[in-house]
């Protein structure tokens, strides 16, 4: 398929569903892609998009099951939402250092994708953004980047080690929940809540540093995840039941001198209360 030089813009569902489409060559001339314009063109395995480029919309690419590599032009502030969403061969991508924002599900399903460099410009990684990249081994997350939305990495699960800047002021609930392979995960300085289920299901997670901004550990934030000691600061003021479901391998709780919330030894020991009642000291 040959789109004429001089066409601006392909408008939204334009090719939605054609089975056939292999290829298509998009004009230097094309400045906007509709939403939904290429979803489940399940036979498209190659298109180039063009420099000059200013918006990709919803679903753009949706469940186009063949493209291996895409290159993003420069001009893109976002990568939106669902737009690569159950694209299960894409294993290569190039972000432009104007893309500001990674919106919800952008490369949800994409079970091919080995690593991904996510430039310095972005400020958002949305909701379940990379959900299901179950081959990505590694992250890097910018120094500019201030909130990461709920289960965003979710089940990524060869994913080793996380190093979160403390330019991130907010972690979505499940954000890292059955990473099963992370091992090592440092927190930024800023966060004031381990939201629901953050951690869930991290089965090689042992240690962890709580920030001492942090009031609230949530529900299931530590579940199953076989930490051996942990440190309470003496910010926090709430920790939920099952916070620490399942932690059977926990040795020591160290609470820092001042918190006047969990200065006990029976309060430490009612915040490890696990699913059958049995009480860590």
């Amino acid at each position: 398929m040959i789109i004429p030089q001089g066409v601006q813009e392909i408008g939204n569902g334009a090719f939605d569903g054609c089975l056939n489409l292999e290829s298509i060559d998009i004009p230097k001339s094309v400045k906007r892609i509709g939403k939904w314009t290429f979803r489940k063109c399940r036979s498209l395995t190659n298109i180039n998009l063009p420099i000059g480029l200013k918006e990709i919309g919803e679903w753009a690419f949706n469940e186009c099951v063949k493209i291996q590599s895409i290159i993003i032009p420069n001009g893109i502030e976002k990568i939106d939402s669902w737009l690569f969403d159950g694209c299960s061969c894409l294993c290569s991508i190039v972000i432009p250092i104007t893309v500001k924002e990674i919106g919800f599900a952008a490369f949800r399903g994409c079970v091919s994708l080995t690593s991904i460099d996510i430039p310095d410009s972005v400020n958002v990684i949305g909701s379940h953004s990379f959900d299901g990249c179950c081959s990505l081994s590694s992250i890097i997350i910018p120094n500019n980047v201030t909130k990461i939305g709920d289960n965003a990495f979710s089940g990524c699960s060869l994913i080793k080690s996380v190093t979160i800047p403390d330019s991130v002021l907010r972690i979505g609930s499940g954000a890292f929940k059955n990473c099963t392979s992370l091992s090592s995960a440092f927190l930024p300085n800023n966060i004031t809540k381990i939201e629901y289920q953050l951690f869930y299901g991290c089965k090689q997670l042992k240690s962890i540093c709580i920030p001492p901004k942090v009031t609230d550990i949530c529900i299931n934030a530590f579940s199953f995840c076989p930490i051996t000691s942990i440190f309470i600061p003496k910010s926090v003021s709430t920790i939920a039941k099952r916070a620490f479901m399942g932690c059977y391998k926990i040795e020591s709780i160290v609470v820092e001198e001042g918190n006047l919330n969990y200065d006990s030894r029976n309060n430490c020991n009612a915040i490890i209360e696990t699913d059958n009642n049995k009480l860590i000291i």
